[in-house]
Parts: C-alpha cells; structure tokens; sequence
C-alpha cells in the first residue's frame, strides 16, 4: 500500500515539474522571439535612416520679386555651397568660384559662362544700390544644375544639392578650360593659328584688314582702352560693305546672344560712358558691351566665342538657343553703338569680331606683329594691290 502511495506522489511530482519545464521552454521561446522582432525593428530603422542620408541635401533660400521676376541672393546660395562670389562694380561683372568651376555673368545682360563657355540664357541679374547680387531662380537649374522647387506660399525656393551640380562636382574630372589656362600662356603664333583654323571669314571675299588700327590690340584713346576685335571696313579687306552685306557664322555653333530688340544708344548716354572710360585706365567691360552695338554671339566648339558686333540688324531666326551652321547668315553689317550709329547716318559702316577662347581674347599673350601674323594666316590676302 504504502508502495503504491509513494508512486503515485513521484508521478504527480514528474507532471508538475515536466509541466513546468514545457512552460519555461514555451516562455523562452516567445521571449526570443521578442527580442529577434525588436532587432528587426532596429534593423529597419537603421536602413530608414541610410534612405535619408542618400537623399538630396535639401536647403530652403528666401524668394525675391524684382521687376516680376522671382530671383535669390547670391549671398544666401553661398550659405550652403562651398563658393566665392565677388562683384566687380567697375566691371559690371560678377563671378561666381568653387573649386572646380568659374561662371561669369555681366550685370544688365544676360551673359553668362561656365568655365569660359557661354550657355544660352535669356535671364539677367540684378544688382541693388547696396551691391546684393540677385539672381533669377531659372538659373538655378539651367546654370548651376541645381533642382528646385517652390514653397507653397511662394516665399521661398527649396533647392536640392547633388554630387553632380556644377557647384558641387567631384575633384579630378576632366575640365578642358583648365587645362586651356595652363596651356594658353605657352601657346606660340601656329598653335593658335592651328587651334582657330576652323573658322572661316565672317564676310563674303575678305582677307584680314591691311590696316593696323583695325586689328586687336590697337589703341582707343577717345575710350581710354584697346580695340580688341577685328574691323571689316570697306577699302580695306577687298570688299565694299554696306546695310545689305551678310554676316555669316564663321563655323557650326550655338546663338547664346541675339539682340533682337536692340535699342540705339543717344548722345547723352554714349558720351556718359565715354567719360567714365576717360576717367579709368581703361574701359569697364559694361561699357564695351553696350558700345558693340547690336551683336549676336556664337559659342562654337572647344571653347571658342565670336562676338558679331555693330550690326544693323539680326537675320530673321536668329535667336538665343539656335544651332547655326557655318556660313549660315546672322545677320548684317552696320554702325550701331558707334557714334554714326548714334547720329542715325551710314558712315562708318562695317563689322566688328571678337574671338575668345575660353573667355581670352585669343590674342591676350601675342604683340602685334605676332596678332597680325596669326590674321593673316586665318584670313590670307587674295589680292595684294587691295589698300
């Protein structure tokens, strides 16, 4: 009896404790079970975060109105881009650096170039009394590569950093312009003969001028500066020139200026900026562009720009944006921002190129006598009894 009794008390004890065992087991398991989903969670979270880093910094930057067009300080922008900016009153240029790029604009147009190269662009900046460069936010996108996006109420623009804006651009890729400043200081007569060979003359028929003071590089002392472009005058170039003579694109390019609604100088304001000039030790480039008169320019390939100047008028079609191809008429010959341009006669007619390479006037490091012989070597005499 008592056997019996002893065997049914061990096997209650076995149950109770087996029970247990199961239950503890069971506990453990959905405890672990707890702390894998936590460790999920943590997983996700951290992955969430990873998603956040890999997008677009975001900066917000204050709108301005002026004259109709919404546009932002240069001096916000610089709060969140690793950039110099200067304005040169004189000049009426403003430069914007990182560095990797240089853009310039000049103040009143809507001239702008990254790293020597003109982008077509018909958005000017604007520049107050207290010298705050603003800048239409169209540009953001167009020239600095920069997306945007408006706020709600239009008071402020949100812009999205990328590794591949042109301000924030990886060190070590290739940069022509670059490479042009290193080597343009070295460059003799027939490398830069050999680098602009593909142009062709701008007017029907002509050689370079046989006259001096038509080159670059001669003096202009009613400006206090330098003429820095090529004269076509009539008696000079082996064609007579007059309103109805064509200019032609000197090669296959892109229009990144046309002065289409071009309005002449007056008296008043051509001789304001001549004392200014007079004043100066030499002409400030807002000057000598409003001096050019009506132009189109033409960015071509590996960094050449030719300025079409004193233009009476632009061809039809002609617009910013526009592929040309070589020989492709512009526009033609005139007097504007000259002073018969001015007095509304038609003396003085004939046109007026400048070529740039990378935004240097191709001639910046030759004399004269080497300026002339590059000339005569792109746009050779045909006729040696011509004046």
């Amino acid at each position: 009896m008592k056997t019996k009794v002893l065997s049914i008390i061990l096997l209650l004890v076995a149950l109770i404790f087996g029970t247990a065992y199961v239950i503890s087991r069971e506990y453990n398991t959905y405890d672990r079970e707890i702390v894998d989903s936590e460790e999920i969670v943590d997983n996700s979270q951290v992955n969430d975060q990873e998603q956040v880093v890999d997008e677009p910094k975001r900066y917000n930057i204050p709108i301005h109105n002026i004259n109709g067009e919404p546009m932002f300080s240069i001096q916000d922008l610089s709060k969140f881009y690793d950039l110099r900016w200067e304005y040169d009153s004189f000049e009426g240029v403003i430069y914007i650096r990182n560095k990797e790029h240089v853009f310039r604009l000049l103040e009143g147009t809507s001239i702008v170039s990254k790293d020597g190269v003109y982008i077509s662009n018909l958005l000017k900046p604007y520049v107050d009394s207290e010298k705050t460069v603003y800048i239409p936010v169209k540009m953001l996108e167009k020239v600095f590569d920069i997306t945007y996006q408006f706020s709600d109420d239009d008071q402020a623009v949100a812009v999205f950093a990328s590794e591949q804006s042109n301000l924030e651009q990886e060190k070590g890729e290739n940069n022509p312009y670059l490479d042009f400043e290193e080597a343009f200081p070295k460059m003799s007569v027939d490398d830069i003969v050999a680098y602009l060979s593909f142009l062709a003359p701008p007017l029907e028929g002509v050689h370079i001028s046989t006259r001096d003071s038509q080159l670059p590089a001669a003096p202009r002392a009613y400006r206090n500066g330098t003429h820095e472009g090529i004269d076509w005058y009539s008696g000079f170039i082996g064609v007579n020139v007059d309103r109805s003579t064509p200019v032609f694109s000197m090669a296959d390019g892109i229009v990144v200026r046309a002065d289409i609604d071009y309005v002449e100088l007056t008296n008043e304001e051509r001789n304001e900026m001549l004392e200014i000039a007079k004043s100066a030790d030499h002409t400030p480039q807002y000057i000598l562009d409003k001096l050019r008169g009506q132009t189109v320019w033409v960015q071509y390939p590996n960094g050449v720009m030719v300025r079409y100047a004193h233009l009476s008028r632009v061809a039809p079609g002609i617009e910013v944006g526009k592929s040309v191809k070589k020989g492709e008429i512009l526009g033609y010959v005139g007097n504007s921002g000259t002073s018969y341009g001015v007095d509304g006669n038609d003396l003085g007619l004939h046109l007026h190129s400048d070529i740039l390479i990378y935004d240097h006037l191709f001639w910046e490091y030759l004399d004269r006598e080497q300026i002339r012989d590059v000339l005569e070597k792109l746009f050779p005499y045909s006729n040696e009894n011509d004046n």
